[in-house]
């Protein structure tokens, strides 16, 4: 799937946006919207991003996990160096630790990462502060130039940009 983004400087041709877009085969679960000011009643009924988009939760929960399992697995290599009294369980109990490990560090890490902003939006926080609306979404590689065809044609005035490497992915 490729992943498009535009910016709408109107919030109140976002409505007339989406309905063009699904009507050119665009999924609504494929759409996400950002908005500086979620005030905006247009976008009641629209899909905003989920928290996995505006948040660092995805990154955070991958890192929390990764350091909380090696740190299990250390302490549990280290209490076994220590305590004699666990060596018939070892491989139980090194295995176990980083087990332990790895869902707490998920754990642990994800109360931070709900609560930052997505570091990929931060090249629009500009725009999001000014009141704009972002707009993302994915298509179908064979309907991508039937999708921006239309949008040319119906909005001349907005630049559609492709995503190459950030972080919207996550559904």
């Amino acid at each position: 799937m490729d992943q498009l983004y535009f910016v709408i400087h109107d919030i109140k041709r976002l409505p007339d946006i989406v309905k063009t877009l699904t009507k050119s085969g665009i999924a609504a679960n494929s759409l996400q919207i950002f908005a500086g000011n979620s005030d905006h009643p247009e976008l009641n009924q629209l899909l905003e991003g989920s928290l996995f988009t505006t948040s660092d939760l995805a990154y955070a929960l991958i890192r929390g996990a990764l350091i909380g399992g090696i740190m299990g697995l250390v302490i549990g290599v280290f209490v076994l160096k220590f305590s004699r009294e666990f060596v018939d369980l070892e491989t139980r109990i090194v295995f176990g630790l980083g087990l332990f490990g790895m869902i707490f560090g998920a754990w642990a890490s994800s109360l931070i990462g709900v609560s930052v902003p997505n570091p990929s939006l931060e090249i629009f926080e500009e725009a999001l502060d000014s009141g704009e609306v972002i707009l993302f979404l994915k298509v179908n590689p064979s309907n991508k130039n039937r999708v921006l065809n239309q949008l040319r044609l119906n909005y001349p005035d907005i630049t559609v940009n492709e995503i190459n490497n950030l972080a919207f992915s996550h559904s």
